[in-house]
């Protein structure tokens, strides 16, 4: 899972340096860096395929599922995308891209509740479970639902993918939501970001997470919830590396909810 994400934020960043290369550079050059972006791209899809086929995922616990039930509060809808859960809010809605290898509905219960909070949710199935291959997966979603306010966000590396979404989509996007994240891009500093994390987070190392703070906007708002570690936003079990929590899943993702819907007003 390190592995995966490590490789993602080199290749994106590879990928970006390219590019404004390529833009850079007379047109007899432009071919050889275009071919060799290619051979990049397919040594890398290739290295995430091997990964993905040797690596075991992260199930959702049974007692998630409970949470893709309508109620008397939120309605829960299949869509075309995943999940679309639907509350009492009108105005902010949030589309959330889940963690790597981490199955989407793992996510249900922290959805729902921001759902009955007022923040309509959409949580995003993504191909192999992997939110880099879905990147753009918010587009249709905003297209075809009608709120004043959009929010993207997400898990892990979710997180990091919903802000490469945020930064090419400036015009759509209200805010971005990182749990237990960060941006691999500058945000800039009109842009409005919410960063939690738990206290107790053993996948995002510290000193990484601290120093990827210089792409934040000045207005950043972070969050650390004591006791909370990497997998407790979610509803999957124990991660691998990942710190032990003082508090259960339940109580951390009633914090975020707590944080979020702060933000949002």
């Amino acid at each position: 899972m390190i592995a995966i994400i490590i490789s993602s934020i080199f290749f994106i960043l590879l990928w970006l340096f390219i590019v404004k290369k390529s833009l850079l550079t007379k047109s007899k050059k432009k071919h050889i860096i275009r071919v060799l972006a290619f051979i990049i791209t397919l040594v890398y899809v290739i290295f995430i395929l091997l990964v993905i086929k040797s690596g075991k995922g992260y199930q959702a616990q049974e007692s998630a599922f409970d949470s893709i039930k309508s109620d008397d509060i939120v309605s829960v809808e299949n869509i075309d995308e995943g999940y679309f859960f639907d509350g009492p809010g009108t105005n902010d809605a949030l589309v959330f891209y889940p963690g790597a290898k981490i199955q989407p509905e793992a996510y249900a219960p922290l959805l729902h509740r921001l759902a009955q909070e007022g923040v309509d949710c959409f949580l995003v199935v993504m191909p192999q479970d992997m939110a880099m291959f879905g990147i753009n997966s918010a587009n249709d979603i905003i297209n075809d639902y009608n709120y004043s306010k959009w929010y993207v966000g997400g898990h892990s590396l979710g997180g990091a993918m919903a802000g490469i979404y945020a930064s090419n989509n400036k015009e759509k996007i209200t805010g971005i939501v990182f749990l237990a994240s960060f941006s691999v891009k500058k945000i800039d500093n009109d842009d409005k970001l919410l960063s939690i994390i738990g206290e107790n987070d053993g996948v995002v190392k510290k000193e990484k997470y601290d120093g990827n703070k210089s792409n934040w906007p000045k207005n950043a708002t972070e969050v650390i919830i004591k006791g909370g570690n990497h997998a407790g936003f979610g509803c999957y079990g124990n991660q691998k590396g990942d710190g032990e929590a003082s508090i259960s899943p339940k109580e951390q993702q009633e914090q975020t909810v707590d944080a979020i819907i702060q933000f949002m007003k």
